[in-house]
């Protein structure tokens, strides 16, 4: 299927040609749109392509876990048909977050064999945008996803795909109202960052809570 905003396509037609893929998870609305993407052309053209779900929490606001397990329980009720064979998790214990990352890479690779993985990053909000919610929140936000990029990440070792790497939250949120997902699979989200075990609400004050209220118009 291929999967359309303004800002850009997103083309999972090719999914017929793999036995089995990776998708990491955050519980975030930005993965929840990729999974819920693979999940539908999978369901939609009654693939046989397995899916192995990669999710890292973060030691100091561990929110990934609980909220990837959730879009997760959502998407296999809407598309039963899809072979979730795992979900494997891992948390930072210390270690930088892309390195923690690169673990339950390796094993899905190597253990589970998948040929490919999927992520959500985006593209940032436009730099005058970007830079204002920098000044008025807590925490800092990666200040290199400006520009144009290729949506292969590059790496030989864990050959990933990142569809929504020139398609800010504006773009993700047009396909959660494309799909009627605005009020429901967005609502198993989250992408608060502020460092915190209560998952009660979105702190409102970080940089990823401004994006998200930036492009979806609520939190």
């Amino acid at each position: 299927m291929i999967f359309r905003t303004l800002q850009d396509s997103y083309n999972f037609t090719d999914l017929n040609t793999i036995k089995r893929i990776g998708i990491k998870l955050s519980g975030g609305a930005d993965s929840g749109a990729i999974a819920y993407m693979i999940f539908r052309t999978i369901h939609e053209q009654n693939l046989d392509t397995e899916v192995v779900v990669i999710t890292t929490d973060h030691n100091d606001k561990p929110y990934q876990r609980i909220y990837s397990k959730k879009v997760i329980a959502w998407l296999q009720k809407k598309f039963p048909s899809v072979k979730v064979i795992a979900h494997i998790t891992n948390n930072t214990n210390g270690m930088d977050y892309s390195d923690a990352q690169d673990i339950v890479l390796d094993k899905a690779y190597n253990e589970y064999k998948i040929e490919r993985h999927y992520n959500g990053i985006t593209q940032n909000p436009p730099r005058n945008i970007s830079e204002q919610f920098e000044d008025e929140s807590i925490g800092e936000f990666d200040d290199t996803r400006f520009g144009e990029f290729d949506q292969h990440n590059g790496d030989t070792v864990h050959p990933g795909y990142r569809p929504f790497i020139n398609t800010d939250k504006q773009g993700v949120a047009s396909i959660y109202k494309q799909y009627y997902l605005t009020n429901t699979l967005f609502n198993e989200t989250r992408s608060c960052e502020e460092v915190t075990k209560d998952f009660s609400k979105h702190c409102g004050r970080c940089w990823y809570c401004k994006e998200r209220e930036w492009g979806f118009g609520k939190l």
